[in-house]
């Protein structure tokens, strides 16, 4: 499990946050599907910070959607996943903290929080996604068949 875990740690923030840009509150955010997400400026598309919403949910997540969806209030929502002998998806939420008058910041993903996590049908092999459903009531991820396969990673 060591060698699981370090394959996907690391200290230094590699990703290339390309693939979707979202706003929380006034800011706006860069994400690719890792945990990171990187703040910039809107005005001169300067990197501002790199946010590791693992701090905020306080789970060891090894992915998080780029494809977030929002409400009619601004709140966020997402999923991610632990990979693991017990691999989950993960729901989140990230209140609009423009809403949120104890909110230290207008911009900050502090406001984050779990909503319920999911078992992976096949713990061993969970389902690889790139987006996920919602509704006013629900959030719908549907398991393809394409899989990844946690033996062949920890093994490699």
């Amino acid at each position: 499990m060591r060698r699981l875990a370090s394959y996907f740690h690391s200290d230094k923030c590699i990703d290339n946050c390309s693939v979707a840009f979202t706003t929380v509150g006034d800011s706006v955010y860069a994400l690719t599907e890792s945990p990171y997400l990187a703040r910039i400026d809107v005005d001169t598309l300067d990197y501002l910070e790199k946010v590791d919403i693992r701090e905020h949910l306080k789970l060891s997540l090894h992915t998080y959607s780029a494809h977030c969806h929002s409400d009619a209030s601004g709140n966020l929502y997402n999923i991610g996943s632990m990979f693991g002998p017990s691999s989950k998806y993960v729901f989140a939420t990230t209140k609009n903290p423009l809403l949120l008058p104890e909110a230290s910041t207008g911009h900050g993903l502090e406001n984050t929080e779990l909503l319920g996590m999911v078992a992976a049908t096949d713990t061993w092999a969970p389902s690889y996604y790139h987006s996920f459903g919602i509704t006013e009531n629900y959030i719908i991820l549907f398991e393809s068949p394409e899989r990844i396969n946690m033996k062949k990673l920890i093994f490699r």
